[in-house]
């Protein structure tokens, strides 16, 4: 996914206040440029509006990955490789970003794959929705 064989990878992630998951985590180049080659971000202010901007900035709506959740993912029309998205459920919020990925590859799909095999367990705790979070709202 990020074409970067061995990379350093720090943080943490899932651990529980308040029933909603939180931490960090990223991926870096070996060699010791700490070059980011992905993020993930997991934590309590999620909000759908949040998506919706995704979505107004031409962002692609999310097939619902997660029971009660509302996400996106959008490219950066300046730089090919890079695709960030997010993932709200209640107030729980997944955020993840290929920061740099492989030229010539399908980079949307690598990280929407990403995604849909995270976002489920990272999100199973979260807490019931908040009310703007329900679909139509």
């Amino acid at each position: 996914m990020t074409g970067t064989h061995e990379p350093i990878v720090v943080g943490f992630l899932n651990e529980w206040r308040n029933g909603v998951g939180y931490g960090t985590c990223a991926a870096y180049e070996p060699t010791g440029e700490r070059a980011q080659l992905l993020h993930v971000v997991l934590d309590s202010g999620g909000a759908r509006g949040q998506v919706d901007e995704y979505l107004k900035d031409g962002g692609h709506l999310l097939q619902e990955i997660v029971t009660r959740g509302y996400g996106a993912y959008i490219t950066d029309p300046e730089r090919e490789t890079r695709v960030a998205a997010l993932v709200v459920m209640g107030k729980a919020r997944l955020s993840v970003e290929l920061v740099r990925g492989v030229k010539g590859r399908d980079n949307a799909a690598d990280l929407v794959a990403l995604v849909k095999l995270i976002a489920p367990r990272l999100l199973a705790g979260a807490a019931s929705p908040s009310p703007d979070t329900k679909t139509g709202g």
